[in-house]
């Protein structure tokens, strides 16, 4: 017999055309998650992301900082750094029209000793019309 549990979550988002925030209260009540997304520049697609992240019952607590940027419609590049001193990156760039291309990468500032991981990922897709 399999048991499953059913976890609660509320949220509330709050935003402008510049400026979106949200506070989410999840795991029944344990986790609450909050962010704020900056838009920088409308053109270029770049956002500013500040996050937080609580854990209530075990008082741990992740701050972090995230860049996006799109210099057009085929390339986007996303870097994040949170308080344990991960740094995080995504690159995309589309070939073709249907071809995807994604590299990413994280690392430990903290701990320069370990080894970062790195991902690559190709997906085919059909164009759109």
């Amino acid at each position: 017999m399999t048991e499953h549990k059913l976890t609660k979550s509320a949220g509330i988002t709050l935003g402008s055309p510049n400026l979106r925030s949200t506070v989410i209260l999840g795991d029944n009540g344990d986790t609450m998650k909050s962010s704020c997304i900056v838009s920088l520049d409308k053109e270029k697609r770049s956002t500013l992301v500040v996050y937080r992240s609580t854990r209530l019952s075990t008082i741990e607590e992740v701050f972090g900082v995230g860049l996006s940027y799109a210099p057009n419609n085929f390339r986007s590049m996303k870097v994040k750094l949170d308080s344990h001193g991960i740094l995080g990156a995504v690159l995309q760039h589309e070939f073709f029209n249907k071809l995807l291309l994604t590299l990413s990468t994280e690392f430990d500032t903290k701990a320069m000793n370990k080894t970062p991981g790195v991902g690559v990922t190709v997906c085919l897709r059909q164009p759109e019309p």
